[in-house]
């Protein structure tokens, strides 16, 4: 019976201790973010070409935090993808470069952000 109680006492304590290293390199720097602007059918941006520069911008949507990607008119193109969220906390405005520019793709692949953190 203790040696149950000792093995799962060891593994709570192994996972908590690999989750508190993992977050902590998260943590450290953003790094190089890249990814495909999210929500662009619902906005009619003038188009961009590779080389622009765009800001990515903490904002409220619908009630939880979103990161929107706005032209150099400010003007809104899409948003950050919520899955990047939590990885770009860390700042209230990025800038950012468009990578990849293609007119003709569908919406959610047509313009491709790099964050530099």
């Amino acid at each position: 019976m203790k040696r149950r109680l000792l093995l799962k006492l060891f593994g709570l304590l192994t996972i908590l201790s690999l989750g508190r290293f993992s977050s902590a390199n998260q943590d450290e720097a953003l790094g190089l973010v890249e990814f495909f602007v999210a929500g662009l059918r619902f906005h009619d941006p003038e188009p961009l070409k590779v080389g622009d520069t765009v800001s990515v911008c903490a904002e409220l949507f619908e009630g939880a935090i979103a990161y929107a990607v706005l032209t150099s008119g400010e003007q809104r193109i899409g948003f950050a993808p919520k899955s990047l969220v939590p990885k770009l906390s860390g700042q209230k405005v990025y800038t950012g470069t468009i990578v990849q520019a293609n007119r003709f793709a569908v919406p959610w692949k047509r313009y491709r952000v790099q964050v530099n953190g």
